[in-house]
């Protein structure tokens, strides 16, 4: 996600230095609509947010940054979870083997 911020941040600037300047709303916007189909689900939450005030793109990096944040502890977590799983199935395996 980092990467594709800076990638975003890095567009606007080229415009910028084109004399083409775009509202903070609107770059957010634009960030928001760049976003792969697995973000669907924070699109619609960060659009439907936005209703009684307007997106800025440090909210929606924030935003995205944090929920990235959140999938990969839950990555971790579930990665850890797997592994305590096939630990105990090992040593209830060798337990039955040695029994």
């Amino acid at each position: 996600m980092i990467e594709h911020l800076n990638n975003c941040r890095g567009l606007v600037n080229q415009l910028t230095k084109d004399d083409i300047k775009l509202d903070d709303e609107i770059q957010a916007l634009l960030l928001i609509s760049s976003l792969p189909e697995s973000w669907d689900t924070m699109v619609v939450t960060l659009s439907n947010s936005a209703r009684g005030w307007k997106l800025t793109m440090e909210t929606v990096a924030d935003s995205l940054l944090n929920k990235e944040a959140r999938r990969k502890d839950r990555g971790v977590l579930m990665q850890f979870k797997a592994n305590v799983t096939k630990n105990h199935d090992i040593n209830e395996n060798r337990g039955r083997k040695n029994g």
